[in-house]
């Protein structure tokens, strides 16, 4: 039978009870603490919690009050404008906080749907606008959730999904009328927690079901795309791989990965690509041989290489990715051995990366790495040939492509005995007539890149750094090339962890030195920072930042397991002491009739009524019931007969009747599944649930 809801009532809008709006601020106030916590974007979060708060009281306030029709209509459509007012004039909003605005779309809707939020918490005068706070909140944990992961993350989602579940049901009981005018919070909370767990567990078992099935489709067309799209890979001659002069760049503050390093190693980067064939304007990847992997018996991938390294020359670092899709397991330094969640991997070994076959890396997933990291001990590479003959041809194209370059690369060569000093009177030379500048001019179409960067523009950043170093070495028949990849320079005080950042993106150069390997140089270490001030200003506030955000997160886990310890304690219907001031004969007492009263309401029988005894209640039920159910109640009546000696009796005989009790409930059980059959005991058992939590939804019949 369809609910019937009264008409009457439905014409008077419900007043929010306040624990509503408990609810909805708690779901705000993780809403803060996620973009917070996900470090997208330093702010402020006093103002924002503050702003929120008194929202939520002027929306209690209203709440009480008598509005119009035209009141609410008002309140809908400053709503909607307060929607398009948080995407479009963002840059307003996060100024008045101090807040830079990031370009990434990621950043960018995360912190529209925050603000959007927070501005909206004033106008939630009925209950239907305080549950739909729940619609942006959810569109912003499942926006962060694409592109980073943490584990605070994941206990502010359950707060915010425990809290959207609660109002969602107190919106539901409302607008049906099944809600009694005092309702229990405490039984609700166990309603919505053990669906919540009952949610769980059905995702858990269904997620590798449907992965196994529908996933990897769904995966190939839609995972494959990110938001934060890759870059232009095709290959042609107007494009190539890594555009040099390209123009101003900005960086995000989004973080990627988290790394620990292990091991006594100096190479402070993360290589995730090579560049080998410069082409005037970029540089083309390394054309290399993929040979596939599959893991040893320990799991492990081991990778060839030549030599036994030195031990002090080995780095293992295990990677956490927090962000986006990755087909590379990036390194510091080149690949010897591989842990990862993947069953085959190809490696590429002339340029020393390893890709992932098949499935990227995502969120939340981690893989360990023990990697070569070449010595740059000056003493060591000065002894060391950088000439390579059995992979690596002198550049002839370089003796006529930029006769100024090699005029240039003439004069700072002369009186460098070894190839390394010449590499660092290159890198020497660069730094110190060029500038770092991210926003710097693209260069002409017609011009070369390098030639342009060293005597025109003199300004660039990374790419132009090290491209210039590369070029330069091959000038002088010196192997070199330029690797793309991340810096690690942002270590947690207090973990020793390394967060990479979009930011650390970095380009540097390699160069090949007999018998040690490719070692890196940095052309823009000493280079001259345009807007020096402001870069120094910048790390002084990030530095801040994330001492603040130690505190932040201690203090966030404290409140996590506060709350989830109040929920526990909401959770279970019986409180400390409540059994130990009970003696157990009225334990014994309390449970055989509860028992009874259960068997006898899945028979049929109508409640039993305040005051009444047991033993009148069994006489007034028998006669209704002797029909359908004759075993059942023939049983009933030798158990009202002695039923007054087993609950009063003398405490001495407590075993024997303890035993005889429970096996009379025993064949009670029996009869009752017999003559009623699997299928009504199962129907009557869930009417009874629904009538418990719920109370009686339907009226009274007439007639």
């Amino acid at each position: 039978m369809a609910l019937q809801r009264d008409p009457v009532a439905l014409e008077r809008s419900p007043t929010p009870p306040l624990v509503v709006y408990v609810s909805v601020w708690l779901m705000t106030i993780a809403s803060v603490l996620v973009v917070r916590m996900a470090q997208v974007s330093l702010f402020p979060v006093l103002p924002l919690l503050g702003f929120a708060t008194v929202g939520v009281c002027v929306s209690v306030w209203l709440s009480r009050r008598p509005l119009s029709e035209a009141t609410r209509v008002a309140l809908g459509t400053l709503d909607g404008l307060l929607a398009f007012f948080a995407l479009t004039g963002q840059s307003f909003l996060n100024s008045l906080l101090g807040i830079a605005t990031d370009p990434a779309v990621e950043i960018y809707l995360s912190m529209a749907f925050l603000w959007y939020m927070v501005l909206r918490s004033g106008l939630m005068a009925t209950l239907p606008s305080a549950a739909f706070q729940s619609v942006p909140a959810l569109a912003l944990f499942g926006l962060i959730a694409t592109y980073i992961l943490a584990n605070e993350i994941t206990w502010l989602f359950a707060v915010f999904l425990l809290a959207m579940l609660f109002v969602t049901a107190v919106a539901h009981f409302y607008e049906t009328r099944l809600l009694r005018p005092a309702f229990h919070v405490r039984l609700l909370l166990r309603t919505v927690l053990g669906f919540g767990v009952l949610a769980l567990v059905f995702a858990f078992v269904m997620a590798p079901l449907l992965w196994l099935t529908a996933g990897r489709l769904v995966s190939g067309l839609v995972v494959g795309l990110p938001l934060r799209m890759r870059a232009n890979t095709s290959e042609t001659s107007s494009a190539p791989d890594l555009m040099v002069g390209a123009g101003p760049t900005a960086l995000s503050r989004m973080p990627v990965m988290r790394v620990r390093l292990e091991g006594s190693h100096s190479y402070p980067y993360l290589r995730a690509e090579v560049y080998t064939r410069y082409t005037g304007r970029g540089w083309e990847r390394a054309a290399s041989f993929r040979y596939t992997y599959r893991p040893n018996e320990e799991g492990r991938f081991e990778f060839r290489f030549r030599g036994n390294p030195p031990r002090e020359t080995l780095a293992r670092a295990r990677v956490q990715i927090l962000n986006g899709w990755h087909d590379t397991f990036y390194a510091p330094g080149f690949p010897l051995q591989l842990e990862a969640p993947a069953d085959e991997v190809r490696y590429r070994s002339r340029v020393g990366l390893v890709d992932i076959a098949r499935d990227p890396l995502k969120a939340g997933e981690e893989y360990t790495i023990v990697a070569y990291a070449p010595p740059t001990d000056p003493a060591v590479l000065r002894r060391a040939n950088a000439l390579l003959p059995d992979l690596w041809a002198a550049a002839e194209w370089s003796r006529t492509r930029s006769p100024a370059v090699r005029h240039l690369v003439e004069q700072l060569s002369e009186g460098r005995p070894t190839d390394y000093d010449k590499v660092m009177a290159f890198k020497e030379y660069i730094a110190r007539n060029c500038k770092y500048n991210l926003n710097v001019e693209a260069y002409p179409g017609d011009v070369d890149a390098v030639e342009h960067f060293l005597f025109e523009a003199r300004e660039g950043y990374c790419i132009e750094f090290a491209t210039a170093l590369a070029v330069m070495c091959l000038y002088a028949d010196i192997p070199a090339r330029v690797v793309s990849g991340f810096t690690l320079a942002e270590q947690d005080p207090l973990t020793g962890e390394y967060l990479v950042r979009e930011a650390h993106r970095h380009l540097w150069t390699e160069v090949f030195f007999e018998g040690v390997g490719w070692v890196p140089f940095d052309a823009t270490e000493g280079a001259e920072v345009v807007g020096q001030d402001d870069a120094q200003q910048a790390a002084s506030e990030e530095a801040g930042g994330r001492r603040g955000r130690s505190l932040e997160r201690m203090l966030l886990d404290g409140a996590i397991a506060l709350v989830a310890l109040y929920l526990l304690y909401l959770l279970v219907p019986w409180r400390k002491g409540t059994q130990a001031a009970a003696s157990p004969q009225a334990t014994r007492m309390r449970r055989t009739v509860n028992t009874l009263l259960f068997y006898l309401q899945l028979a049929g029988a109508p409640p039993m009524r305040v005051g009444q005894t047991i033993t009148a209640y069994l006489e007034e039920v028998l006669p209704h019931l002797r029909p359908q159910l004759p075993r059942f109640t023939e049983l009933l009546e030798s158990l009202g007969a002695t039923l007054p000696y087993w609950l009063y009796g003398p405490e001495e005989q407590t075993t024997e009747r303890i035993a005889q009790m429970r096996e009379a409930l025993r064949q009670l059980r029996r009869a009752l599944w017999q003559e009623m059959g699997a299928m009504r005991l199962i129907i009557k058992t869930v009417q009874l649930g629904w009538r418990r939590v719920y109370g009686n939804p339907l009226p009274a019949t007439q007639g």
